[in-house]
């Protein structure tokens, strides 16, 4: 049906089938929330700290949207020369724990997961509890990378030669440049952090 429709529509006019996919594309929108992942190893470097070596990576949200020039999410119409996408990362963090515990009453390191009740958990009430915890900052993790968050404005100039405008454009915010106080840039690494990673290195070097 759909290809009997193209070849009519084709034949009446040959661009509109590239006008058609040009608007879908333009108006392609993108939104991936609360990403978690997570690696705990007991056996690069067992000798190194107390517990388990931990890294893990949180995603608050990755969106892309199509915008008007005043970077408000409108659909786009055919016939427009400029396309605005606007680009958001917001609350990256990267941590890396080279001390952890499982004694729940330890509240000064870092907490292992109980792996065995979480692959248990067919509820995923669990992994829910282990999220929230995780994205309402009650973990006490070792980051280097915390609530990195920016924005890409971007400008796809579709007639360069007939508007003698650049044919891309891009501003990159961050910080206090944008309106939410709590996007910023956080950078800190220790040494036992590159201990960690050199030991990890080194023990999957093993395998080569």
């Amino acid at each position: 049906m759909f290809s009997q429709s193209a070849e009519s529509l084709t034949q009446k006019d040959p661009s509109s089938i590239d006008k058609l996919i040009a608007k879908i594309i333009d108006n392609i929108q993108i939104k991936i929330s609360n990403i978690y992942i997570r690696y705990e190893d007991a056996y690069s470097a067992p000798n190194q700290g107390t517990g388990k070596f931990v890294m893990g990576l949180l995603l608050k949200e990755f969106s892309t949207f199509t915008t008007g020039a005043d970077w408000k999410t409108v659909a786009m119409q055919l016939g427009e020369e400029i396309t605005h996408k606007l680009a958001t990362i917001k609350d990256f963090s990267f941590f890396l724990d080279y001390e952890t515990t499982s004694d729940p009453s330890n509240t000064s390191l870092p907490r292992e997961l109980d792996l065995q009740n979480l692959l248990n958990d067919t509820t995923n009430s669990m992994f829910s509890e282990i999220l929230r915890a995780e994205f309402d900052n009650s973990q006490n993790h070792h980051y280097i990378i915390e609530k990195f968050g920016m924005q890409a404005r971007i400008k796809l100039n579709k007639s360069p030669i007939t508007n003698r405008l650049p044919q891309l454009e891009l501003d990159l915010l961050f910080g206090g440049q944008l309106s939410d106080d709590n996007i910023c840039v956080k950078l800190n690494m220790h040494q036992p952090q590159i201990i960690r990673i050199l030991k990890l290195l080194e023990y999957i070097g093993y395998y080569n």
